[in-house]
């Protein structure tokens, strides 16, 4: 395989007059001088912040669960320098207060699993769908690049300072790059094409995700190919197809993990099956990046990942996200229209205007029956308590990039499911923090909130230990000597709330899409007939045409955008009459609301 060199691209958040979210970005600087001055001028930026002093908070024990209140966290460039209590005091005008009464801080979290080379969306997997006649692989993989920038922002915005990124083409690298030359950005850890068992060709061959070998020669070689771009770990795809055994490709597995360890370079593996993952371990595989769902683990294979330290992602959700995405069964959490990129969000639902003919018949059944829970979830979940229970380091992670599994939001699924498994709120929380910072040997510089440890925190509204979804209530993340809040990192443009009601409109939710528009929006028949007027009328009138119209779709056929203009030409199929809709939609969005809509009709 010919390695692609890829020029480091430097990306730099704008801010806009407007609250429009553009991106600067420099692609001429080589990669090793880029990231040189970047290290080399780091301390002083960081030094030349005013010191951040989080006032009269309650602060999380993520180990313990011990709660300590009315705390002042005083951080200076990265590092929590003092914790003290709190007591009304001047204003010290070298500092920076933030004033956090009545508020709970944690650790920042992880989400070890995702795949930047995923965007989440349709088209993500042509392996397991395959669309590439509608969008080629090159295409969304030019989109998902385009994209990286605002996935990695919006994990920011909910509080996630760490993002694992479990195997990808070459490109990982520079996403990783681009992470640390931002402040607006989490942490990336990353890896570079998953050696495996068989390769999807659906893939493509330049720079592919995935690498098939067949022999421990050849796979020493992939794994040599990766030293240069200093990978965080190695990541193997085990697979047994059917008519195989996880013998055969044990010797490859033997090797990896050989030639990861000679370099000091932990390995993750992808094993679903009991057996697969048992024989993995016993290579001296450091992590497990997936639930075992075949059969219930027994005391032996817990021993086994006790003795060799060993540390296990659930994944809980990807599965099931996977069959409600291809099913179209889908009931959004309000994060994911608040939190996901909207377009990848939407793309979800372009199946409905897809040709039966491009569509597999497997996934036509899908959405011809209701969502049943597959029965290896509770295996997946039997497995979660009994790792748990038996000392093994669980760590958080979503599988993010595949259909269904958005970047960013699918972390709230993710931890509610492992909540439903079993796991308390504390035992979720611990997971999400100091677990993920001792999966990599960082727990004595991460995942708690201690003096001397780095200054990753998130402030909530509300006690994650009560109810691990207030999670969700983020108010503000400290990170990289700067604090932050969620509005400022995700602002959407005008195309994506007008995108976003879109997506509320095609998945039938009432709340969420009236949201979307000012209290007083004007709605007018083009030139200047008004219709109605403010949100409540909008709302009583769209609800019941959802509950009438469930199969309803409205697809976006062009949009023109113009300032705070956006102009879609929308087609809308599935009515329950049968008729076929078509208008020009005009939209004005002022402060994050649609204010007028102007209907052009045929």
């Amino acid at each position: 395989m010919k390695r692609l060199n890829y020029p480091l691209s430097l990306v730099v958040p704008l801010k806009m007059g407007t609250g429009e979210k553009k991106y600067l970005r420099f692609d001429r600087f080589p990669r090793l001088q880029t990231i040189s001055l970047f290290a080399l001028l780091l301390p002083f930026l960081l030094h030349s912040q005013p010191t951040l002093r989080i006032s009269n908070c309650r602060i999380v024990d993520p180990i313990s669960g011990k709660v300590t209140e009315n705390q002042d966290i005083i951080v200076e460039g990265d590092e929590i320098k003092r914790i003290i209590a709190h007591r009304d005091r001047p204003s010290d005008p070298n500092e920076k207060i933030f004033d956090a009464a009545g508020k709970w801080v944690i650790p920042g979290l992880t989400d070890a699993h995702v795949h930047f080379f995923q965007s989440g969306g349709l088209y993500a997997r042509p392996d397991i769908i395959d669309l590439r006649e509608r969008v080629s692989v090159e295409e969304e993989r030019r989109r998902v690049m385009a994209l990286a920038p605002d996935f990695m922002a919006r994990y920011l915005s909910c509080g996630i300072t760490s993002v694992c990124d479990m195997g990808g083409p070459f490109t990982n690298f520079d996403i990783r790059a681009m992470a640390a030359a931002s402040d607006s950005f989490p942490d990336v850890y990353t890896t570079g094409p998953l050696i495996s068992s068989y390769q999807p060709e659906e893939f493509g061959d330049n720079d592919p995700p995935i690498l098939k070998v067949t022999t421990p020669e050849e796979a020493r070689e992939k794994v040599r190919a990766q030293i240069p771009q200093k990978p965080d770990y190695i990541k193997i795809w085990y697979i047994v197809r059917r008519g195989e055994k996880p013998e055969q490709f044990l010797p490859i597995v033997e090797a990896v993990i050989e030639e990861s360890h000679k370099h000091e370079i932990p390995v993750a593996v992808h094993a679903t099956q009991r057996e697969t993952a048992r024989l993995a371990v016993k290579a001296g595989a450091d992590i497990l990046v997936h639930s075992v769902d075949d059969q219930v683990v027994d005391q032996a294979f817990i021993d086994l990942l006790k003795e060799k330290k060993v540390s296990y992602i659930p994944t809980l959700s990807v599965n099931e996200n996977y069959t409600q995405a291809l099913g179209q069964h889908w009931a959004f959490r309000p994060e994911d229209f608040e939190v996901a990129n909207p377009f990848t969000l939407g793309s979800l639902t372009d199946i409905r205007q897809i040709s039966p003919k491009m569509i597999p018949l497997y996934v036509q059944n899908m959405m011809a029956q209701p969502f049943v829970r597959a029965p290896k979830v509770e295996i997946m979940y039997e497995n979660l308590r009994k790792l748990h229970e038996g000392g093994i380091n669980i760590v958080t992670g979503t599988d993010a990039g595949n259909i269904g599994t958005l970047h960013a939001s699918s972390f709230y699924e993710e931890i509610i499911a492992m909540n439903e498994a079993g796991l308390s709120p504390l035992e979720v929380l611990r997971a999400s923090t100091f677990n993920g910072a001792r999966m990599f040997g960082k727990e004595k510089k991460q995942g708690t909130v201690e003096v001397g440890k780095r200054a990753e925190l998130v402030i909530l509204e509300e006690n994650p230990l009560e109810n691990i979804q207030n999670l969700r209530r983020v108010t503000a993340v400290v990170f990289k000597g700067k604090i932050q809040v969620p509005d400022s990192l995700r602002a959407d443009t005008p195309e994506e709330i007008v995108q976003r009601q879109l997506n509320a409109w095609n998945l039938k939710n009432a709340e969420v899409f009236a949201d979307c528009f000012d209290e007083n929006v004007e709605v007018f028949r083009y030139p200047h007939e008004k219709m109605y007027q403010g949100k409540k009328n909008l709302y009583d009138r769209y609800k019941p045409f959802f509950e009438e119209n469930p199969q309803a779709h409205c697809e976006r056929v062009n949009r023109i955008r113009m300032g705070n203009i956006v102009i879609d030409e929308e087609k809308i199929t599935g009515l329950a009459n049968g008729n076929l809709l078509r208008a020009l939609a005009i939209y004005e969005v002022v402060n994050g609301k649609i204010v007028k809509i102007t209907f052009v009709f045929p």
